[in-house]
């Protein structure tokens, strides 16, 4: 197990390195920020370049690339052994788990053939089991800044000079980042405006700025474990909201079964005296007397009956109505964790083959995360948004991303 971390904990430094090459030499970090006057002489950060002979040098390089299709070393279900014993989140200071596993696992018992008694009782000691988990991430990296700060009197920084605007904005931006205190809140807005860049770029047959491309990954470097941490959150949330939503679903069912069997049998009842009458009316034998007394009597008890059919149907009714506010928080409860989820900003989102951010040594799988949860939502949620007047997640955030999303993230899962 601890080789197992280990060489998460190193995956994790490796990616540190590519992002920020000034972790080995001091003096790299000075020639990369200083060649943009060299760079300039050639032309600006996204140059034009002999388009038979573009090589576009991406920001990622380096980095593991996304998964044509999603994949797992994990199988199975759920058992009540594996959720006591279950691993995830923050284990002790170097162990950290993702929560692949437990997707797998859990949308296995989900889809099985089971008895859902049994799968309810499953998914409510996942349910206690998952709720404490932290999913805060400490693999003791220190962030880029505090070793810049430790070796801030080597560091003489130039300040480069952009001819082209949209450079001198875009570096302005990065440096801000960079420069002021840690805010992932600020920088998910900034990287708003620039999903799949690259991708752009490369339709413009340009490269990165060298100066903006570093300044650039050390931003991405420096929330590279947040964005692990606010998936796995989120991934967390999810599941609890759909195990809420599918016990709630099997209750409601069941409660309103219950009172319609109740109203059936009495409809029953009520027939059955209705043949009674019409055999008692039916018999000769009977003198008129006691004929009407009979027909008195029973037509007390088909009254009694009716009253009590109106009852419960009134009831049914309230029942339904309640219900149905009862799963749609549910769903929307849903709908708006998968809203974040989906959303391009907490993911790569910088090119076609780099969209998600999976880490396996800690598993974390994002890209499969995202692939149980679309599924889910097309099977289970789509079709009932119109009864619960409910946005899609892909509504929420927009025309522009629901493109980005049907382009780069659906042909992957």
């Amino acid at each position: 197990m601890g080789k197992t971390i280990g060489k998460a904990k190193f995956c994790i430094i490796l990616k540190a390195v590519f992002f920020f090459s000034f972790f080995l030499l001091v003096s790299c970090f000075q020639i990369d920020l200083n060649m943009n006057s060299n760079y300039n002489k050639a032309k600006n950060s996204v140059t034009s370049v002999n388009k038979k002979s573009f090589v576009f040098q991406s920001v990622m390089t380096g980095l593991p690339k996304s998964q044509k299709k999603p994949a797992t070393k994990f199988v199975g279900m759920l058992t009540y052994e594996e959720i006591e014993n279950l691993k995830v989140g923050q284990i002790n200071e170097e162990e950290y788990f993702g929560f692949e596993e437990v997707l797998v696992k859990f949308f296995n018992t989900l889809d099985a053939e089971v008895e859902f008694k049994k799968k309810e009782q499953l998914f409510m000691n996942l349910r206690r089991k998952i709720e404490l988990v932290n999913s805060k991430i400490n693999l003791g990296i220190n962030e880029d800044k505090e070793y810049i700060s430790q070796k801030k009197s080597e560091i003489k920084i130039k300040q480069p000079v952009f001819e082209d605007e949209s450079d001198r904005s875009f570096y302005k931006e990065q440096i801000e980042l960079f420069e002021s205190d840690k805010d992932l809140k600020k920088f998910l807005e900034k990287k708003n405006k620039y999903l799949f860049i690259e991708e752009n770029f490369i339709k413009e047959q340009k490269q990165w700025n060298p100066v903006i491309k570093l300044i650039f990954q050390l931003n991405m470097a420096r929330f590279h474990l947040d964005f692990i941490e606010i998936t796995q959150q989120i991934t967390k949330n999810i599941i609890i909201a759909i195990i809420d939503y599918v016990i709630n679903l099997e209750a409601t069912k069941k409660t309103e079964q219950k009172l319609t069997s109740e109203i059936n049998n009495l409809s029953e009842q009520k027939s059955k005296i209705g043949l009674e009458i019409k055999k008692e009316k039916e018999n000769i034998q009977l003198k008129l007397q006691e004929k009407d007394k009979l027909n008195e009597e029973t037509y007390k008890k088909i009254e009694k009956i009716s009253q009590k059919i109106v009852e419960k149907k009134v009831s049914l009714e309230e029942l339904k109505q309640k219900n149905s506010q009862i799963l749609r928080l549910d769903v929307k409860k849903i709908i708006d964790f998968l809203a974040s989820f989906f959303d391009p900003i907490l993911h790569y989102s910088i090119k076609s083959d780099y969209v998600f951010q999976n880490e396996i040594n800690l598993r974390v799988n994002n890209q499969l995360a995202f692939s149980k949860f679309f599924e889910f939502f097309t099977k289970n949620l789509k079709k009932k948004l119109k009864k619960y007047n409910l946005e899609s997640p892909f509504s929420i955030m927009g025309e522009k991303k629901r493109i980005i999303i049907e382009k780069y993230f659906i042909p992957i899962i």
